[in-house]
């Protein structure tokens, strides 16, 4: 599998562009990393994740506003809703960006992103009717 990332000032920096690319590429093994862009707003980047979902294999994790970096914590009610649309699909999910760039959140931020990724799976457990 050959992955292009979802990321700002490069070919795949829209997701508009980025479904041009993959129809013009059009091979099975050609997917994405996605990850949300910090510039967009929620709504473009839940779009981004309709538009691509079958092409995304892992998703980068963070939290930030524009060049601000925050802990992933503080946009849980942002990535409860990636998390919803991501929910049927099995991914990595990787930790790109540490808040303040420091070696020592890791281990928070990781804690952070499992606690995230819990409540991703329990709603899935939950709406899936084999849990019934």
């Amino acid at each position: 599998i050959v992955c292009a990332e979802c990321h700002p000032n490069t070919l795949t920096d829209d997701y508009h562009a980025t479904m041009r690319l993959l129809h013009a590429v059009k091979h099975p093994f050609f997917k994405l990393y996605w990850q949300p862009n910090q510039f967009r707003d929620l709504y473009y980047n839940l779009e981004s994740i309709r538009a691509m979902r079958d092409y995304i294999t892992n998703v980068h994790a963070f939290y930030w506003d524009e060049k601000a970096k925050y802990p992933i914590l503080s946009g849980a009610h942002i990535w409860a809703e990636y998390l919803q649309e991501l929910q049927d699909k099995p991914s990595a999910y990787l930790l790109e960006f540490m808040p303040g760039d420091l070696p020592e959140e890791l281990s928070v931020e990781a804690a952070s992103l499992k606690s995230l990724l819990s409540t991703k799976n329990r709603t899935r457990a939950h709406l899936s009717p084999e849990a019934s």
